[in-house]
């Protein structure tokens, strides 16, 4: 049970951070992103095919890292036990280089996509993420191609100290989820925020107020993108393998929508919470589908795909606002306020 609960914390984690990343561009400044999978994809592929070739590189270790993939990861994993300096250089260095490239396919991406209307930028950055799987599943040197590979643990020391690999995870994904929260908290309750909503409902108005659009879209698009590069990035390393199928719309687009759906669009909490409930009934659909695949008159492998429709209905019909709905921003603190209605109370 212990381990459930565990692995549904990483996993909420995860997708909290994709979640949030989407908030941001479609819950504040209305960028429709279809396309998640493609920043989500680039910050794993750079895990898969940098971690083990930096410490192949620095050792100078006569093995190929893609054809000997299972006896290089071996091999590095027992160089990584021994040198925590060196796991968490390595942690960090591949950690900021998919933050970079996430932002950079974002700023990228933004200079074709961000001047379409929202119908064909959902699409282009849809068939975008198609197009990075599909290449990554057929080019070998990426990340294995058909088959993935396995990748170094930066953590592999913590085993010498008797910590549970999964609990220091665990731990590690929460923090990072909540440094993504607070970040993106202090962003959209800024004036930078204020100005992102007034875009969400009314470009044409913000462009009366001289504000720049298009810039705008593109900097909220790369930052977003670095956000959902870093997820892909931690998913790769907590699960210590890349494999281009495991990186499908399905799960890295379709489903951080419909965490934000029932969280709450515009509401960064209501996404935090949107990742949790779905994981937490996700995990639940996986234990115990098999046990009712009588009853229903289908594949029961095809049970997940039916309640994402559903759910997604439902929730449009009957509590379009989510769980939490969006909260008005207030341009000035409460005892501001206080003052201004007392002294308007006196005139």
């Amino acid at each position: 049970m212990v381990e459930i609960i565990v692995d549904v914390i990483s996993l909420a984690a995860i997708f909290a951070i994709v979640t949030l990343s989407l908030n941001l561009e479609y819950g504040y400044t209305g960028i429709p992103n279809f396309g998640k999978v493609f920043f989500v994809s680039a910050g794993a592929y750079v895990v898969g095919a940098l971690t083990g070739r930096i410490v192949i590189w620095i050792y100078n270790l006569n093995v190929d890292f893609i054809k000997e993939n299972s006896l290089s990861v071996t091999i590095i994993n027992n160089v990584l036990s021994k040198d925590i300096f060196l796991s968490l250089a390595l942690f960090f260095i591949v950690l900021i280089i998919s933050i970079i490239v996430g932002a950079f396919l974002g700023f990228l991406l933004s200079f074709p996509a961000i001047r379409l209307k929202e119908e064909y930028l959902a699409i282009s950055l849809l068939i975008l993420g198609e197009a990075l799987r599909i290449f990554a599943y057929n080019y070998e040197p990426l990340v294995g191609g058909t088959l993935g590979v396995s990748v170094p643990d930066p953590f592999a020391w913590i085993s010498m100290l008797n910590i549970n690999r999964f609990y220091f995870y665990a731990i590690l994904l929460g923090l990072f989820a909540l440094a993504t929260f607070i970040i993106i908290n202090r962003i959209t309750n800024s004036p930078l925020g204020r100005v992102l909503r007034l875009i969400r409902e009314n470009p044409i108005v913000a462009e009366a107020y001289g504000k720049d659009v298009v810039k705008y879209r593109m900097k909220v698009l790369m930052i977003s993108s670095a956000i959902a590069s870093m997820a892909g990035c931690l998913y790769a390393l907590y699960t210590a393998n890349v494999i281009a199928t495991t990186y499908n719309r399905y799960d890295w687009t379709f489903w951080p929508w419909l965490m934000l759906i029932i969280g709450g669009l515009g509401n960064n909490l209501g996404a935090f919470l949107g990742a949790f409930v779905v994981i937490i009934i996700r995990k639940i659909v996986i234990m115990y589908k098999y046990a009712f695949e009588e009853i229903f008159p289908f594949r029961i492998e095809w049970l997940e795909y039916i309640l994402l429709g559903i759910i997604f209905i439902l929730i449009l019909i009957y509590k379009p606002q989510g769980i939490l709905k969006e909260k008005p921003v207030k341009t000035l603190d409460r005892k501001r306020i206080e003052e201004i209605r007392k002294s308007s109370s006196k005139l």
